[in-house]
């Protein structure tokens, strides 16, 4: 967003209008895919995969990347690019998003093996991440770049 020669308290009230209307975009997705989802699965119009940017909160602050999911059935599986590295994961998931997970994060130092649990569903991820050390907490939404569905 480009503002030439604006007031501070003008520009300031042109950023909010639109962080609202991005809001207001986000939420009405988020919307239909809740109302929609399990109905466009069952009618065979969907196939259950989805991308998420994410974000992992650590103890040195917050890291982003991005996860890919594919559903089938009662199992889950996809990719997990984080901390430069994208490493697969798999696990089960029920109806309502609740889920449990496995894979592995490779850091500068060390592999990480986690088991994560939380939910995904279409319009929001939240996992949290149980390593050897830590517990990492996730969270995610489609990704904006293919609104968030990929079909």
């Amino acid at each position: 967003m480009t503002i030439i020669q604006a007031e501070a308290g003008e520009s300031r009230i042109i950023m909010i209008f639109a962080l609202t209307a991005l809001i207001m975009e986000y939420n009405g997705r988020r919307r239909y895919l809740q109302r929609n989802w399990l109905r466009m699965q069952e009618e065979g119009n969907l196939i259950p995969k989805q991308s998420y940017d994410i974000v992992m909160q650590t103890s040195i602050g917050k890291r982003y990347g991005t996860m890919t999911v594919e559903w089938e059935g009662e199992q889950i599986s996809g990719l997990m690019e984080i901390l430069g590295h994208t490493e697969a994961f798999h696990g089960e998931i029920d109806e309502t998003g609740n889920c449990c997970i496995e894979g592995r994060m490779i850091s500068l130092t060390r592999t990480i093996p986690y088991i994560a649990v939380g939910k995904i569903i279409p319009s929001m991820l939240q996992l949290s991440l149980r390593g050897e050390r830590n517990i990492f907490e996730v969270a995610g939404v489609p990704c904006k770049a293919n609104g968030g569905i990929t079909l």
